[in-house]
C-alpha cells in the first residue's frame, strides 16, 4: 500500500514536471520569433554607448574609439566578384583604397580626389548655367542657377560688381542701381569631391525706367498733306506709334529718328509715342497738331467728356471748367488714393455737370509742387501757372472780370461755381468763382495763387488756404 502510494505521487510529479517543461518551450520559442519579427522589421543599431540608430538609418554603427571595416581584397579577388552591385565598396589591400563598382566599373576612391581626373567622368557632367531675370533701377534682381544633378551635393558662391558675393544657389539683390550691372559668376564645389569644380557667368544689364525726351520738327504743321520729323533722345532700341494710325505713315518706326507723312487731316491732334525695347518699357509721347487745333468748335475728348477749346492771345484754354473724378461728400478730404477726387456743390452730381468739379490744391496737381504740372488735366495740357493766368487777365486790362465772364469778350465763358471751405461747407455759388494756379505762396507752402472772379470788374491774384475746393481750367502745353 505504501509502495502504490509514493508510486502513484511520483507519476504526478513527472506529469506536471513535463507540463510545465513543454509551457517553458512553447514561451521560449514565442520570445525567439518576436525577437526575430523585431529584427527584420525594426532599425539596427551597433554601438558602444548604447544610443539608438538615427530615425534616417537601417543599419548605425556608433563608436568614437572603434571604426568600420569593410572586406579587404587584392585586385584580383575584387575583380573576380560575379555581378557586383551598384555601390559595392572593397578595400583593395595592394592600391590601398577604396574601391566603389558605379554599375559599370570599379572606381578607386582615392585616385578620385586627384587633379588629373574629370568631374564629368566622376559625376557626369552637371550642365550648369548661370542666369538672371534682368531688371529696372530700383527693382529687385534675381541671380539664378540651373543644373542637372542633385544640388544638395554641391556649395555654391555668387560673385559680382560691388564686391557682391552670395552663398546661395538662387539669390537677389533688391533695389538694384545701374552700379550694379556688370559680370557674375556662380562656381558650385562638390562636398566630397573637392577638386569637382564647375563655374560660368552672366552679364546682367540694369535699365533705366525713362528715355530721353521726344520732340518734333514742327508741332503744328499745316493741315491737310504733308511730312514732318520727330525723334527722342537717350534711347536704346524700340518703336513709335499713334493713337490714330488714319492718314499717318511713319517710315521708320523702329529708328529714333523718323519722318512722318500725314495726307488730308485738318485740325486734328495725333498723339505719337515711343516705347524702348528694354524690359521697363519706358515711354514718352508728343502731341502734334495738324492745323489749328484750339477754338473754331476744336474739342477734347477726356474721360469720357468733351471740353470746347478757346485761342486767347498765344494761349489755348478749356473752353469749360475741369469735370473729372469721383465725387466725395464735402465733409471728406481728398487724398492721394491714385483714384481722382472731386467735390460737387452741395455735393449733388447735377451741379458738377454745370459748374465742373471743385479739387483741393494736392489734389488738382496730384500731389506734385512742381509748377505746370499735368496734374489732372489730360496729356499735352497742365494745370496753369500764377504768371500764365495773369497774362490771360493782361490781355484785357480795363476790365479783366467783365470780359472773362459769361459774354465778355474774350470768349473765356467764366460762370460763377462757388467754393468749398476747409471745413467742408459750400459757399457762394452765384457770387464767386476761384480757379486753381500751380504756383505755391513763396511765402508760406500752405497756401497756392488762386485768380478770384467776382460780380465785379476786376480779378484779384492773391493766395488760399490749399485745403479749399476750387475750380480747375486746363492750359495746352505749347
Amino acid at each position: 500500500m505504501i509502495q502504490f502510494t509514493v508510486l502513484f505521487k511520483n507519476t504526478v510529479i513527472c506529469f506536471l514536471l513535463c507540463k510545465l517543461i513543454k509551457f517553458l518551450i512553447i514561451i521560449f520559442i514565442i520570445s525567439i520569433l518576436l525577437s526575430v519579427s523585431s529584427i527584420i522589421y525594426s532599425q539596427v543599431a551597433i554601438s558602444t554607448t548604447g544610443e539608438e540608430a538615427d530615425s534616417s538609418a537601417m543599419l548605425d554603427i556608433i563608436s568614437t574609439s572603434k571604426g568600420f571595416l569593410i572586406p579587404r581584397m587584392t585586385s584580383n579577388q575584387r575583380n573576380t566578384i560575379s555581378n557586383p552591385a551598384t555601390g559595392l565598396l572593397v578595400y583593395d589591400t595592394q592600391d590601398s583604397c577604396i574601391f566603389f563598382w558605379n554599375g559599370n566599373e570599379w572606381n578607386n576612391l582615392c585616385e578620385l580626389t586627384n587633379s588629373g581626373n574629370s568631374c564629368d567622368d566622376l559625376v557626369g557632367d552637371q550642365d550648369l548655367t548661370a542666369s538672371h531675370t534682368g531688371a529696372c533701377v530700383g527693382q529687385t534682381l534675381n541671380l539664378i542657377t540651373s543644373m542637372t544633378g542633385d544640388s544638395s551635393f554641391w556649395t555654391y558662391s555668387w560673385t559680382g560688381p560691388n564686391s557682391f558675393t552670395s552663398s546661395y544657389k538662387d539669390t537677389s539683390i533688391e533695389n538694384v542701381a545701374l552700379s550694379d550691372a556688370g559680370m557674375y559668376t556662380i562656381v558650385i564645389t562638390n562636398k566630397y569631391l573637392t577638386n569637382c569644380i564647375y563655374s560660368d557667368s552672366t552679364n546682367v544689364v540694369v535699365y533705366t525706367d525713362s528715355v530721353g525726351n521726344v520732340a518734333a520738327k514742327d508741332s503744328t504743321p499745316p493741315a491737310g498733306n504733308g511730312v514732318d520729323t520727330i525723334w527722342v533722345t537717350d534711347a536704346t532700341t524700340g518703336s513709335w506709334s499713334v493713337n490714330n494710325s488714319t492718314g499717318i505713315t511713319i517710315t521708320s518706326p523702329n529708328n529714333d529718328t523718323t519722318e512722318i507723312v500725314y495726307t488730308s487731316i485738318t485740325n486734328e491732334e495725333r498723339i505719337f509715342t515711343w516705347t524702348d525695347a528694354n524690359q521697363c518699357t519706358p515711354t514718352k509721347s508728343i502731341t502734334i497738331c495738324f492745323g489749328e487745333c484750339c477754338g473754331g468748335g476744336y474739342k477734347v475728348t477726356y474721360e469720357g467728356q468733351e471740353y470746347g477749346t478757346v485761342k486767347i492771345e498765344d494761349q489755348c484754354w478749356f473752353l469749360e471748367n475741369l469735370n473729372v473724378g469721383t465725387m466725395i461728400h464735402g465733409n471728406n478730404e481728398q487724398t492721394d488714393n491714385d483714384e481722382i477726387e472731386k467735390y460737387c456743390f452741395l455735393s449733388e452730381e447735377d451741379s458738377c455737370d454745370i459748374a465742373g468739379g471743385l479739387y483741393q490744391w494736392d489734389e488738382v496737381m496730384q500731389y506734385s509742387i512742381d509748377e505746370g504740372v499735368q496734374g489732372i488735366c489730360p496729356s499735352g495740357w497742365h494745370v496753369p501757372t500764377h504768371d500764365e493766368f495773369v497774362t490771360l487777365t493782361d490781355n484785357y486790362p480795363i476790365e479783366p472780370g467783365t470780359e472773362l465772364k459769361i459774354g465778355g469778350s474774350s470768349g473765356f465763358e467764366a460762370i460763377f461755381t462757388g467754393y468749398r471751405t476747409p471745413i467742408g461747407n459750400m459757399s457762394d455759388w452765384d457770387s464767386f468763382t476761384m480757379f486753381w494756379n500751380s504756383t505755391e505762396d513763396p511765402g508760406d507752402n500752405t497756401r497756392a495763387y488762386k485768380p478770384t472772379l467776382s460780380p465785379g470788374t476786376d480779378v484779384s491774384h492773391g493766395t488760399n488756404d490749399k485745403n479749399y475746393g476750387f475750380s480747375v481750367r486746363c492750359l495746352k502745353n505749347y
